[in-house]
Parts: structure tokens; sequence; C-alpha cells
């Protein structure tokens, strides 16, 4: 706890470890109880204090052992100065070294478990951005020309082929525009019914997650989806639709899922929003030139 949260939580981890222990050797009869109490304040203390330098799991395992070690000795100590000489000698004699390998070989394979997570997430999420960029290239065309079925059909299909998902689907604010996989089954036979999870969407303007199939207001007898994301699409502040993904089969949608549909979401709204100023400019154009046209024909028709 101190390693991993800081001072803090382990202050309330050192509470609970050393009430525990001390409160157990006064029903047991245990004369360690107060050694392990006081060790447990000094250990989650040194390692609260150590916190800073553990982000990343960095630390090289060596060292990692060494305060293991270190922190057997501190409980040493402590067992020395609170425990009478004969049981403490007896304890440091027999305990004392099995104790300290264990332990500190125990500490080791949790900072390397905790580094095995680290890298996992960091390479999922490395991935997820990765496709992200792909799917950036590829559908940077797209939506040139606004947000059509037509332009929707395509950039759903490169996201499902790229992304993996069980099922894409893009809708307006008012109806499904398309919806391809098997995680259209819910709302492709009604399109001018929008699902639960889009409806929430719509109504908070803000990124939606189904984990169960019953969140997703699904009604169709064998529909194999089991969680999706439904993510805004803005142009110039004002939403204009929703992008779902859709996964199958008991899958879960993960965190880096999230974060990939978040990055999903910006990238489109983006191109829309790009899309817009260019329609807006070239509306703009035309404009001008009407006007020119009304202004110099008068001219003509006077000479």
């Amino acid at each position: 706890a101190g390693i991993l949260g800081g001072p803090l939580p382990g202050l309330m981890t050192w509470l609970i470890v050393g009430a525990q222990s001390y409160f157990m050797g006064q029903y047991f009869g245990s004369c360690l109880a107060i050694p392990y109490a006081v060790s447990s304040v000094l250990i989650g203390g040194m390692a609260g204090l150590l916190h800073p330098y553990f982000r990343g799991m960095r630390m090289p395992l060596s060292l990692v052992f060494v305060l293991g070690v270190v922190e057997e000795h501190i409980q040493l100590i402590s067992i020395w100065n609170y425990v009478p000489a004969a049981e403490a000698d007896l304890f440091i004699k027999y305990a004392s070294l099995p104790s300290m390998i264990v332990n500190s070989g125990a500490l080791v394979i949790f900072v390397i478990m905790l580094r095995r997570a680290y890298e996992r997430e960091e390479r999922m999420t490395a991935e997820q951005s990765h496709k992200a960029m792909l799917i950036a290239g590829q559908t940077l065309h797209l939506f040139r020309n606004g947000f059509s079925s037509e332009n929707a059909l395509a950039a759903a299909q490169i996201i499902q082929e790229t992304g993996g998902y069980g099922g894409v689907a893009f809708t307006s604010c008012r109806r499904l525009l398309v919806g391809i996989g098997f995680g259209d089954c819910h709302c492709m036979h009604e399109p001018e019914h929008l699902n639960a999870l889009t409806q929430q969407t719509l109504k908070t303007a803000s990124m939606s997650v189904a984990e169960k199939k019953a969140e997703l207001g699904c009604s169709v007898i064998g529909c194999r989806c089991s969680s999706a994301i439904s993510i805004p699409l803005f142009i110039a502040g004002k939403m204009s639709g929703t992008v779902q993904l859709y996964q199958m089969d008991g899958r879960a949608m993960t965190y880096s899922d999230r974060i990939f549909g978040h990055d999903l979401g910006q990238l489109f709204s983006t191109q829309l929003e790009l899309a817009e100023t260019e329609r807006q400019r070239k509306l703009a154009g035309e404009a001008k030139l009407m006007m020119l046209h009304m202004q110099i024909q008068p001219h003509f028709m006077f000479n």
C-alpha cells in the first residue's frame, strides 16, 4: 500500500495491520504482538516515503530485494527491543533468515507482477492509439462532404476491420444511419428507434458504456451483443450524432477500448467540423459571387 499509493494509503494500512497484530496478540497471548505492531508502522512509513521512486515500477529488482531485507531487519530490531531475550534469540536464530528470504523474494515477485500489468496496459494503449491513427488516415477523405449514410458506412467498415469489433454503428440525433456486424441486430430492424445506450449518450452529450446486454435495451432474441460504447460526435460544439462500438459473445469493453472510443470520437468530430468549415467557406464564396453578379447586372442593363 505504501509503495503503490504513497504515505496516506500507507498510513491507513499501518493502522489496520498494527491494530490487528496488537489485538491478535492480546487474545492469543503472543509476545510478538507489540513488535509486529511497531514494525508495521515503521515499515509502512518507509514504503510510503519510497513511493515516488516506484512510479512506473522501474526500480531495479536487486534494490527491491534489498528493501525487503531492510524491512525484515526493522522487524527483527523491533522484536529484539520488545520481546524477552530468550524468546527473541530463539526467534532470530531459527526464523529470521527464512523469513527474510521468503518475504524479500515475495516483494520482488509482487513488483514483477505489477511491471507486467503496467507494460500490458501501456502496450494495449499504444496499440489502440496506432489503430486510431490508421483509421484517421483511411477516413480522412470520407467526411469531407459531410455526415451521410454512405460516408458512415465506409467509416464503419474501416473501424470494424481495423479495430476488430463485433459491430459498429453510426446514428444521427434522430435515427440509425448505418450498422454493420452482429452488433446491429438490436436496432437495424427499427432504424427510427434508438436504443437505450444511444438515448443516454444523446441526453448527456458524453460517452456512455453498456457493460451488460440489458443496458443496451436490446429485446431481440439471440442477440450476441454483450457490451458496447456510444461516443458522441460534435460539429462546432453542437451534437450531430454518435458512433458505437459493440463486443460479442460475453466480451467486455476494456479501459483501452474506452480510450480508443474517446480518441475516435474526437477524430471524427474534428473531421466533421473541418468539413463543415469548408462547406461554409464555399457557401460564403458563392454568396459573394452572387452579390457581385447582382451588383454588376444593373450596370450592364443601364449601359
